[in-house]
């Protein structure tokens, strides 16, 4: 009885010394878009992309006093780091990336975090000094202030932090006050790399101090002294990279006698000392790429016996002398690339048992010489690509047994005779693409037994002799596209078993022998593309894809495929086929492929195709096809189905009906007068539909009530005045509809009567005069009503297209395009080759995204007062538009933005210059409560906020003193002891830092007594409730715009310039 007592006293006290593990939120959508990953023994880890200061202050409270592992922030804006942001939130490592921080205030940690941060790290933003608060940091271990913009550093404020890691990279650092590191025993790494650092600074190491990375790269060092690295004899890596050094000390690098990676290219050496590296140095990896040496004497690489990688590539060596890099047992990549050397002496490269890669690309060799490239067995790869080599001899090779890849390929080899590679046993790789070679004998073939991949593509080969790849047992590929062959015999691939890819596109091949491949018994691929055949050869039983497009194939017989058991894919498109033969396809049990596209069929081959449930891509396209029956694809199961480009003028009702598990049908350009409502019956599965360039006159209103799932209809190219009601009623994932090219005349007001899931709608070249009513198309993003008949059209029309994002108008005979307010953020507006003169303020507001692009060539603009929009709209988005005035006469042919618009038109810019710098940047909801009125807001993008302020009016008025130095961390106001049934209007003005305005204020109007909440940036209809504000017109005339609120009114507006209409 004891023993489960005493057992459970030792879990009960086990279990109390395990503290609990941290933990998500139960609901892990209130700290979006932050995400709370995995809990780590030591804490949460929270990351959180593009979120601004309010953002994210009230995300890490809804933590409360969690402890967390990692608090990760990237992109977004928070200018100032303050005392509140953090809340009662302690973490282990804290990072803030690309937020764009200016400032953060002494106070802005906890004691608690002072006490336990290990890694701070602020990268990318724009702090021009190390916070203060960071020689607090006891605990430190990593800090990371790499691409901001600090000009200097302090030799203080690390003093005695247990620093392993400093990031100092990306900064406008010029020097580095003396002795800034010092006092910081446990340091390991430091980067100083892309400042302005002119000299190597001071460090203030002691002698033998345990620093082992040093990167000062991408500076401006010209020089280094005998003594700047003397007290650095633990430091491992030095990059010195991308600075201007064009000469060094011999003793340089004498004190750093562990240092393994020495890193200077891109710099600008002629030459290097003779005592640069001392005897017995472990140097592994050296760097002298990109440079400007012409030479390198062995003796100064001579001591470096444990060198692996050398990099020498890009300089202007011209030659690689006897005995250069002799005896590097170590040695493993030589890179000498993109130098221009024409020789290889004898026994340059030898001597190396362990080396593994050569680069000798992008030289200019001619000639190698005896043993140029000696016995070296371990290497695995050799790149002579891209030289000036006619042949390889013998003697030039020493003995390669291990190597695998040979690139020869842009070269001027013209015999495989003069390839003298026997030597290169194991080569599995071998590229001679791009040369000069004409002829392939069996007796010119080098002799590689474990060749796996062969490319003599863009040569000029003109024959294959019979058996020429006999003696390549083990190849896997072979590619001779784009060469000049015209025939291919029985035996000219011989009894290649292995081989599993043969391309030989784009030859000029007329006889291809029937039994050509009998003897590829592994076959998988094919490729016979842009040749001349006319018949078909034997096809093996294991290929699985053959390619025949755009050859001379007439016919296809019942012999073409006997066993073609494994084939699954052909294309045999762009052929001259016109007759298949009964039974032509009985052995291709497994197709599930079959381009026909582009022959001479005048019927659907049924017969052939009958049960054939494996086929799931049909494509008959251009062909001369005239009518398809209702047994034309009796027992299949097609996912894709191609008929576009025939001659069908009879479909019958019931031919799809078998084709359930249709994906896409493209029967675009044909002869179709009548689309019959059963057609799509039972094709619930249809994503895509393509009807264009047919004879459709009208379609019934049940024409695609069957297509549930479709997702895009293309109806463009036919003869529609017009589209009954509830078309669309049914398809409620329907996305894009192409009525383009049809005749048109008006867009009618049901053409809203849709789920409301469209994306895109095209009208074009049509001949619309007229849209009716304004379609309220929430989701529509793209509309295009270009080249149609448009004399005059009101941008009301298009007001209910909140989500608009590509607007085209171009190619209208458009005179007047009447002013309204526009909701949406347009990315893409065209206005070329209208009769406008003048492009619409409420457009160009609507043109707010930095990448948006507005075109209007071939417009007469007439350059008066009411261009000032325009012309400050190309100036503040770095327009180089050259499209100039038309009028007045005195400013015809001058640069809409250089136009000189007069004295008189200074108040028209200036408006127009704030209206378009301003964003509205919160997203403000109302409702109503009683008497009260409650306001939460939510950021549109992550720009710095700091604090918020509301107003409440009623008739222009303000009923109270506004609510001033709302916290960034508040999202809800509540307005109260209001009068009931009356309107008010509440506004919402985000403050930054310093107190400024950001952006213009959002605004609600909100009715008390009714649940009408209407906004003011667009005409809003919610039971018959309007609001409409008359203002002055940035222009020459008065036009009534419809904007909603004062703060929304342009600087020379007032309030009794404007006024309410509230209509019942």
């Amino acid at each position: 009885m004891w023993l489960p007592m005493l057992f459970m006293f030792l879990l009960g006290g086990i279990k109390s010394e395990i503290p609990d593990l941290p933990r998500c939120p139960l609901n892990l959508e209130v700290l979006l878009p932050c995400r709370c990953g995995s809990p780590l023994l030591r804490g949460l880890k929270i990351t959180c992309p593009g979120v601004n200061l309010p953002l994210l202050s009230k995300r890490l409270r809804i933590l409360g006093k969690s402890h967390l592992a990692i608090l990760e922030v990237n992109g977004g804006s928070i200018r100032k780091w303050d005392r509140f942001l953090l809340g009662n939130v302690t973490m282990l490592q804290v990072i803030f990336r690309g937020v764009g921080m200016r400032i953060m205030e002494d106070r802005a940690l906890s004691e608690r975090n002072i006490a336990i941060i290990n890694k701070f790290a602020l990268p990318n933003n724009e702090l021009e000094e190390v916070p203060n608060v960071v020689a607090s940091l006891r605990a430190l271990k990593i800090l990371d202030m790499s691409f901001n913009r600090l000009k200097s550093f302090p030799a203080s404020i690390l003093q005695g932090l247990p620093l392993e890691e400093i990031n100092l990279a990306g900064n406008q650092l010029t020097a580095i006050s003396p002795k800034a590191f010092a006092g910081l025993p446990a340091l390991i790494s430091l980067n100083l790399a892309f400042n302005k650092l002119t000299t190597v600074p001071d460090f203030g190491l002691p002698y033998q101090h345990g620093l082992k990375l040093l990167n000062m790269s991408g500076n401006l060092l010209r020089s280094i002294g005998p003594n700047e690295f003397r007290n650095l004899s633990y430091v491992t890596t030095l990059d010195l990279s991308q600075n201007q050094l064009n000469t060094l000390d011999d003793n340089v690098i004498r004190g750093t006698s562990r240092l393994q990676i020495l890193l200077m290219d891109h710099n600008k050496f002629t030459e290097l000392p003779v005592g640069l590296f001392a005897m017995g140095m472990t140097l592994t990896n050296i760097s002298f790429a990109y440079n400007e040496l012409q030479s390198l004497a062995p003796e100064i690489i001579g001591g470096l016996y444990y060198v692996q990688e050398l990099k020498l590539d890009h300089n202007k060596f011209k030659s690689i002398p006897t005995g250069f890099i002799a005896n590097k047992f170590h040695l493993v990549t030589l890179d000498l690339s993109w130098n221009p050397i024409t020789t290889l002496e004898e026994k340059a490269l030898d001597g190396l048992k362990n080396i593994t890669f050569i680069d000798l690309s992008h030289c200019s060799l001619t000639t190698i010489k005896s043993m140029g490239i000696g016995d070296l067995q371990g290497l695995n790869t050799l790149l002579l690509n891209d030289n000036e080599l006619s042949r390889i001899d013998a003697d030039g090779l020493g003995f390669l047994p291990s190597i695998q890849s040979l690139d020869l390929s842009r070269n001027r080899i013209t015999s495989l005779r003069d390839l003298q590679i026997a030597k290169m046993i194991g080569v599995m790789s071998l590229d001679l693409s791009h040369n000069h070679i004409q002829s392939a004998r069996s007796v010119d073939m080098p002799k590689l037994s474990m060749l796996m991949d062969l490319d003599l593509s863009f040569n000029g080969l003109r024959d294959l002799s019979p058996g020429c790849f006999k003696d390549f047992l083990s190849l896997r590929s072979l590619k001779l596209h784009d060469n000049a062959l015209k025939f291919v015999d029985a035996g000219t691939f011989g009894t290649m078993n292995g081989l599993l890819e043969l391309d030989m596109s784009n030859n000029n091949i007329t006889n291809f022998q029937r039994f050509a491949l009998r003897g590829l018994r592994a076959i998988r691929v094919i490729k016979l593309d842009n040749n001349f055949i006319t018949e078909f050869f034997q096809i093996t039983t294991t290929l699985g894809s053959a390619s025949l497009r755009n050859n001379s194939i007439r016919e296809i017989k019942r012999s073409s495929f006997p066993r073609a058991n494994a084939l699954s894919i052909m294309d045999l498109s762009f052929n001259n086929i016109s007759v298949i033969e009964p039974e032509s396809f009985k052995f291709l049990y497994i197709l599930q492929t079959l381009n026909l596209r582009g022959n001479h069929l005048t019927a659907i081959p049924k017969a052939e195709l009958v049960n054939r449930v494996t086929l799931q891509n049909l494509d008959l396209g251009q062909n001369d096809i005239s009518t398809v029956d209702y047994d034309s694809f009796t027992g299949l199961r097609l996912r894709n189905l191609s008929l576009d480009r025939n001659r069908i003028t009879s479909f019958n009702e019931t031919a799809l009906k078998s084709l359930a598990e249709l994906l896409e049908l493209r029967m675009g350009g044909n002869l179709l007068r009548q689309l019959d409502p059963s057609m799509f019956k039972g094709m619930s599965s249809l994503n895509m539909l393509d009807m264009t360039g047919n004879l459709y006159g009208e379609i019934s209103s049940d024409a695609f009530g069957e297509l549930y799932s479709v997702r895009r209809i293309s109806l463009s190219r036919n003869r529609l005045q017009s589209f009954p009601r509830r078309i669309f009623e049914r398809n409620a994932y329907l996305e894009e509809v192409d009525f383009s090219g049809n005749l048109m005349r008006v867009i009618p007001s049901h053409l809203d009567e849709n789920p409301g899931h469209l994306r895109a709608l095209n009208f074009s070249d049509n001949r619309l005069e007229e849209i009716l009513g304004s379609p309220n198309l929430p989701y529509v993003e793209k509309l295009d009503l270009s080249h149609n008949s448009f004399q005059r059209l009101s941008l009301s029309a298009l007001s209910k297209l909140t989500g608009l994002r590509e607007l085209r108008l171009n190619d209208n005979p458009m005179e007047i395009l009447s002013d309204a307010s526009m909701t949406s953020n347009l990315e893409v507006l065209s206005l070329d080759s209208t009769l406008l003169h003048v492009v619409p303020f409420s457009l160009l507001m609507a043109l707010n995204q930095d990448n948006s692009s507005l075109s209007f060539r071939n417009m007469s603009v007439q350059c008066d007062c009411r261009v000032a929009g325009l012309q400050e709209f190309l100036r503040l988005k770095q327009n180089t538009s050259q499209e100039v005035c038309a009028f007045p006469a005195a400013l015809e042919g001058v640069a809409i933005v250089n136009a000189t618009l007069g004295t008189n038109c200074g108040v028209q810019l200036n408006s127009a210059r704030n209206y378009l710098t301003a964003k509205q940047l919160l997203d403000l909801q109302a409702a109503r409560a009683g008497d009260a009125i409650v306001l939460r807001w939510t950021s549109k993008e992550p720009v710095d906020i700091y604090s918020f302020s509301v107003t409440v009016k009623y008739e222009n008025q303000s009923i109270q003193a506004p609510k001033q130095n709302i916290p960034y961390d508040v999202d809800s106001y509540a307005v109260e002891d209001l009068s009931y049934s009356k309107s008010y209007t509440a506004c919402v003005q985000p403050f930054d830092t310093d107190r400024k305005r950001v952006g213009i204020a959002s605004c609600k109007l909100v009715r008390l007594g009714s649940m009408d909440v209407t906004g003011t940036s667009s005409v809003l209809q919610k039971n018959d409730f309007r609001v409409f504000i008359t203002v002055p017109y940035i222009g020459s005339t008065r036009r009534e715009i419809i904007f909603g609120v004062e703060s929304y009114l342009p600087p020379v507006c007032s309030v009794r310039d404007s006024a309410f209409l509230l209509v019942g």
